[in-house]
């Protein structure tokens, strides 16, 4: 389990969200199925730029209303934050992170 911690000013004392990382798109998958099959709403990123890295990941709201993800890092990246369809720069990003990590 990943405690994410990112900055932002003026907007302390708030968990930005947890992440367990898994081995393989495989166990994304079955965490999404099981969590659907659970009757929870997911939110899917199938190849998604975050964070310098490619990832597969399914994410879910918890009760106390805290965002939780379960991914897997398929590949490094250049950019910080993204899409498949589209991403910018690290150096494009300013007033800190937002997208999928924030």
């Amino acid at each position: 389990m990943k405690l994410v911690l990112l900055e932002n000013p003026g907007h302390g004392g708030t968990l930005n969200h947890l992440g367990v990382e898994v081995e393989s798109s495989e166990a994304v998958h079955s965490e999404i199925a099981r969590l659907t099959d659970e009757g929870l709403f997911t939110e899917e990123e199938i190849g998604a730029t975050c964070c310098f890295a490619t990832q597969d990941k399914v994410w879910v709201t918890g009760p106390g209303g805290e965002r939780w993800e379960v991914y897997t890092v398929l590949a490094d990246a250049e950019t910080f934050f993204g899409t498949v369809s589209g991403s910018i720069p690290v150096e494009a990003v300013s007033g800190g992170p937002t997208g999928c990590c924030g």
